[in-house]
């Protein structure tokens, strides 16, 4: 028979020992004797409209507020940390010029969508939201407003561009997101938010406007159109108007409640047209962008953009008897972060 007794001694260099020593090393390896293990905690925040989309939520900011995030401190995720946000960021459209005028701009855009210029790493804490608002109508003889600018954390859309206006001389369309369109003999377009190609890190927040060709007498004049996000505005005349820059679409997840099923943002206005010799005005860009005016008289203007659509406004025909241009639609501020 065996002795078992012998088995179970505790006294020095038994094999009874070493199994003991084994077994709390394997312990030791599995975690078992350091507490459960921790699990991932992620992002949570507060501020704006918010909806859910999958594993991700997305806050929705139509004008000003506060994103308020708390980060969690579990290990990193899968695919991206628990502190990385993707972004939109539109600014407020630009209008259009009175009296043969040009198209406003687009309001520039700045994303992450689809990684454009990367995630935002934040901690927590508050971050002020400022959504730009659409610059405002003008009447006759009158250049263009420019949009204003929409801001989150450190990234930061320009407003689109305003647009010239014939009676004004030589009248350029203004710089901006997007460039407004010129307006009169030679008048160039305003020039978009465009990076130098030595700075390839910088994406390029919108185009510019369209031109205004030399010499044509007024009754000829079209005004060019604004630039958009996703092209740049038409040149104007002989004869009409320069259609105004196409905007630029976004995924479904980041569609903003106020345009509806629409996804397009900073489309340019077009350019408009004096309207006593034929010719047309210029179409304004998807995204909402507003057409220009072709007439000599009265008319209630050229139309507002979207609210939220960061689109421009189309430029006036000759009208000294009242009537403006449109308003510029105001921008918008999309955050998306994976919550689960």
């Amino acid at each position: 028979m065996r002795d078992l007794k012998n088995k179970l001694t505790s006294g020095k260099n038994t094999k009874n020992i070493t199994r003991k020593k084994s077994k709390s090393f394997g312990y030791q390896i599995l975690g078992f004797g350091g507490g459960a293990p921790k699990l991932p905690i992620f992002t949570s925040a507060t501020g704006g409209s918010i909806t859910t989309c999958g594993d991700y939520k997305i806050h929705t900011f139509t004008g000003g507020g506060c994103f308020v995030v708390t980060i969690g401190n579990g290990p990193t995720v899968t695919g991206g940390g628990p502190n990385k946000v993707d972004y939109l960021v539109v600014a407020g459209g630009g209008s259009g010029g009175g009296d043969r005028g040009g198209g406003g701009g687009g309001g520039g855009r700045r994303s992450s969508f689809p990684n454009a210029c990367g995630h935002l790493v934040l901690t927590s804490g508050t971050f002020p939201i400022t959504v730009g608002s659409g610059g405002s109508g003008v009447g006759d003889n009158s250049v263009g407003n420019k949009g204003g600018d929409s801001v989150f954390s450190n990234i930061t859309a320009t407003g689109g561009g305003r647009a010239g206006s014939s009676p004004s001389g030589n009248s350029s369309g203004g710089a901006g997101g997007s460039g407004g369109g010129g307006s009169g003999p030679g008048a160039s377009g305003g020039p978009g938010n465009n990076p130098p190609t030595s700075d390839p890190a910088t994406p390029s927040q919108g185009n510019n406007g369209g031109n205004n060709p030399a010499p044509l007498p007024g009754l000829q004049q079209g005004g060019g159109g604004g630039g958009g996000g996703g092209s740049a505005g038409g040149n104007g005349g002989p004869g009409n108007g320069g259609n105004g820059g196409n905007g630029t679409q976004f995924p479904t997840g980041i569609a903003v409640p106020s345009l509806g099923s629409s996804r397009t943002f900073s489309g340019g206005g077009g350019g408009g047209r004096d309207g006593r010799t034929g010719g047309s005005a210029g179409s304004g860009g998807n995204g909402g962008a507003s057409g220009g005016q072709s007439g000599n008289g009265p008319s209630s203007g050229t139309g507002n953009a979207p609210a939220n659509s960061g689109s421009g406004t189309g430029g006036r025909g000759v009208d000294p008897n009242g009537g403006t241009s449109g308003n510029g639609g105001s921008g918008a501020v999309v955050i998306r972060y994976k919550f689960q």
